[in-house]
């Protein structure tokens, strides 16, 4: 069986438990025995191997952002109001935006602005002098593409030399607190969620289009469907079989089959093997990368005309 879609993989995992193909009152549990699986196994870590924690070669993507420039504004505030006025209408959306003034420590969040309007609401109430106040607005916070199992190194801005590291939330916030946002090529950034990243500044006013691209692992939760037309697609076809081998032991515990020692030992070492041989891809990959040639005549690739 060549284990190309989530049919094949029931049926083989069905197979293997004596039970019949169709008809089976485990049909629709097996499905989701092969989806626990595919969750598990996507995110590094599972249950048959829990000693292993492996970033999967198979299972790295890229992406990347644009980010947005400050905007300087002028603004009418009253004390203790979330309601407030630009002294000129803003072609683009505000909302999701940071206020910052000299005048104040507060940062305030937009919580609504129409283009090409001039009034908006703020998050909270503003805590500093009626009046108008110069003010600059920062986005700091983006919304990734798609929900992400974590990045796989730091993000590369297309400006500035160092790479922007991703901290965790009290390392970011104790380094960058909130009430020090300004304008700048962002140094760093924290997950506020698996599909949201703040980032440490609020960009360059004299650069368009600043992006930042990130590699990352894709969130994987189940999906899978008794239909030939699911597969696990992350996942390569000479690995599919650990799918079925991750399922087999939660069906023979459904039904008190004394196989099921002999096929979580099974499952085991499947995983296992997949965890050496991606650990031996890597290492192949980046074998030469960094590597002290004692003799030029040894690098071969350097020897012909560029």
């Amino acid at each position: 069986m060549p284990f190309l879609n989530t049919r094949q993989l029931k049926e083989h995992v069905l197979a293997r438990a004596s039970e019949p193909l169709s008809g089976s009152q485990f049909n629709d549990i097996v499905v989701e025995y092969l989806n626990r699986a595919y969750t598990s196994l996507a995110s590094g870590a599972n249950e048959y191997t829990p000693e292993y924690v492996d970033d999967w070669w198979w299972l790295k993507s890229n992406n990347a952002i644009t980010l947005d420039k400050p905007v300087n504004a002028t603004a009418t505030l009253t004390n203790g109001s979330t309601s407030g006025t630009f002294a000129a209408s803003i072609a683009t959306s505000m909302a999701g935006r940071r206020l910052v003034t000299s005048e104040h420590d507060d940062l305030i969040t937009i919580l609504t602005h129409t283009a090409g309007t001039n009034s908006f609401t703020t998050a909270i109430a503003w805590g500093g002098k009626t009046g108008t106040h110069p003010v600059t607005l920062y986005k700091v916070s983006y919304t990734l593409a798609a929900p992400i199992h974590g990045f796989l190194g730091p993000l590369i801005p297309t400006r500035g030399d160092d790479p922007i590291d991703v901290m965790e939330r009290e390392d970011f916030l104790r380094v960058y607190p909130l009430h020090t946002l300004g304008q700048g090529i962002p140094q760093a950034a924290m997950l506020l969620d698996e599909q949201t990243i703040w980032f440490s500044h609020g960009g360059v006013a004299d650069v368009d289009n600043l992006r930042v691209t990130y590699a990352f692992k894709p969130q994987i939760i189940g999906g899978l469907t008794d239909d030939p037309s699911s597969e696990p697609t992350f996942l390569p076809k000479q690995w599919r079989h650990i799918l079925c081998d991750m399922a087999l032991p939660f069906l023979l515990q459904d039904k008190n089959d004394d196989r099921l020692t002999a096929a979580a030992a099974a499952a085991r070492s499947s995983v296992a093997a997949m965890v050496k041989e991606n650990r031996r891809r890597q290492k192949l990959q980046s074998e030469r990368h960094g590597h002290i040639w004692p003799r030029l005549g040894q690098v071969s690739r350097v020897e012909n005309r560029l």
